[in-house]
């Protein structure tokens, strides 16, 4: 079963949404190479990259966007990050590192069991 998670990086600066986005994709891919994930802009009118992560995931892919998330919140500490998916929006802001795992479980926790 696949799912499609979208990630977005809530912030005021564009510049620091692309730099995130950009470290967590690399992180997801080196985690798990063969992860489909587009980068998309919120606006075409920015010449962005995009601070906008389109997922498809399978199950086990759920974990390593969990440990990724959680590597990047560790190196992010006070970002902001909403993770939506087919079972609904997580949004976690100001995000410290001791937070990480908590945030983590809570979005794993629910798209496991939505897979049940």
């Amino acid at each position: 079963m696949t799912r499609t998670v979208v990630l977005k990086f809530e912030t005021d600066s564009l510049a620091d949404a692309n730099r995130w986005a950009d470290s967590l994709k690399r992180d997801l891919l080196d985690a798990a190479p063969d992860l489909v994930i587009e980068r998309q802009r919120d606006r075409e009118t920015t010449q962005d990259f995009g601070a906008t992560l389109v997922l498809v995931l399978g199950a086990p892919a759920v974990v390593v966007l969990a440990k990724a998330i959680h590597a990047w919140a560790i190196r992010n500490n006070a970002g902001t990050i909403s993770l939506q998916g087919p079972e609904g929006t997580l949004i976690a802001k100001n995000i410290e590192s001791k937070n990480a795992a908590a945030i983590v479980e809570a979005f794993r926790r629910v798209h496991s069991d939505a897979g049940h």
